[in-house]
């Protein structure tokens, strides 16, 4: 029996990556386990989970700093 495609909204997944949710709660958002969502990642992206999170928190703290001043 093959597994059910799950559809994962990138929009969402971006800003609850920019917003600092951790890995394992997207994952439970959407109902997927954390390698599906690293294999995605690296499919639609081209880079690694890590890569793809940390420039995105980046961008989230730079925001909050941004609206502080």
């Amino acid at each position: 029996m093959g597994k059910f495609k799950k559809d994962i909204d990138w929009n969402l997944v971006e800003l609850y990556v920019k917003a600092g949710c951790k890995q394992v709660d997207i994952c439970k958002s959407f109902h997927i386990d954390d390698e599906t969502l690293r294999s995605q990642v690296k499919r639609i992206y081209g880079v690694e989970w890590s890569t793809f999170s940390g420039a995105l928190r980046s961008e989230g703290r730079m925001l909050i700093e941004g609206q502080q001043f």
